[in-house]
């Protein structure tokens, strides 16, 4: 809850099985942000320094990170607002998942240019923020946000409120992670033989008797469409069944994954010298497995092939990547003609003095 009109003296009424947090910084005498979290979830709450603004930080183990903010609309310049809020979300980059919920007071649906609104915008964006409200909550503006970074289920709702001018803002956030599963590769196979035969056995006369063009036409595409799809099959691949390379096996794709994902926590944390140097180790022992299994697979069809000249061939045009057409660059620049002859037609004297003047 935000514009709580906290002071020192203010009293936070308590929640049964609730905990209740409120913003110790006072800006005006409207001010404030509260958060009640309930206390099964034993989270850990923390007030980072944010300039113009209220903010309360709530850290829920291995769930969210949820910053509630308050930003008095009085203050117009917006700059050291979004400058602060930089170092605060920058300090929260290594967490799944972020909410970044409030009355911010900047209007993020406006139809003119509104620079603060624009700046705003883009650092949630550099951020990986995304919002889950993109409708009005006070008149035809939008301004209480809620900003997520999470790769679980989010859905975002705006409720008509008699309390207070502001609508309220809700999101939710489902704990269960949602597999989407990758499109296979689609094969079409067509039965030529039983179209062709069935399509020769049509009476094509039904189709001449009609006076409208279109209605002939769009007759004609039916009977032909729907005559190769009864003799048409789908098959559909999983991306799993593809081969990648032949020397490549279901453990070594493992071993792939597993180092790009120790690259992944390396560019995350790169001050840490363990996840650095753990990644390194196991970046050579794959790229060293790739490379023998590679050699040993190339040495097998080499064998394979040595009283097969044609086989031989083409495997060693294979290795050698000589399969490919290559072709001539080309000439970006290319001088005309006559500016050849031209140029060669000069004297000594006159390249002396083409020089100078070009200098």
């Amino acid at each position: 809850m935000t514009e709580c009109w906290i002071n020192n003296l203010s009293i936070i009424p308590k929640i049964p099985q609730y905990s209740e947090y409120a913003t110790s910084k006072v800006i005006n005498q409207n001010g404030g942000v509260v958060i009640y979290v309930r206390d099964i979830w034993s989270a850990t709450v923390s007030e980072p320094n944010l300039d113009d603004g209220n903010c309360l930080q709530i850290d829920i183990p291995h769930i969210a990170t949820i910053l509630g903010i308050y930003r008095s609309p009085s203050i117009s310049n917006t700059d050291c607002f979004i400058s602060s809020l930089d170092s605060v979300l920058s300090k929260c980059k290594f967490q799944h998942s972020l909410f970044v919920v409030g009355d911010i007071n900047i209007n993020i649906i406006s139809t003119g240019v509104d620079k603060s609104a624009f700046e705003y915008l883009c650092l949630l964006t550099e951020h990986d923020l995304k919002p889950a409200i993109t409708r009005a909550t006070r008149g035809e503006a939008c301004l209480d946000h809620i900003f997520v970074r999470s790769s679980l289920p989010i859905i975002g709702l705006v409720c008509a409120s008699n309390i207070t001018d502001h609508d309220l803002v809700m999101s939710g956030m489902s704990l269960n992670k949602v597999k989407q599963r990758r499109p296979g590769t689609k094969t079409i196979k067509r039965n030529v033989e039983a179209i062709t035969r069935e399509l020769k056995a049509i009476d094509w006369q039904d189709l001449l008797g009609g006076d409208d063009v279109n209605v002939l036409v769009q007759s004609f595409t039916r009977l032909i469409t729907d005559t190769i799809n009864r003799h048409s099959t789908i098959t559909i691949k999983r991306r799993s069944q593809n081969i990648l390379k032949p020397w490549i096996t279901p453990g070594l794709i493992r071993c792939m994954r597993h180092r790009d994902r120790l690259h992944s926590l390396c560019r995350f944390n790169p001050e840490n010298l363990l996840s650095r140097h753990i990644y390194k180790r196991y970046r050579n022992f794959c790229n060293r497995l790739l490379r023998n299994l590679k050699r040993q697979h190339e040495r097998k069809e080499l064998e394979d092939g040595k009283h097969n000249p044609k086989k031989l061939w083409k495997t060693i045009k294979s290795i050698c990547h000589l399969t490919t057409c290559k072709k001539e660059p080309l000439e970006i620049l290319s001088i005309s003609v006559t500016v050849t002859k031209w140029l060669e037609s000069l004297t000594y004297n006159d390249t002396e003095n083409l020089l100078k003047t070009l200098s």
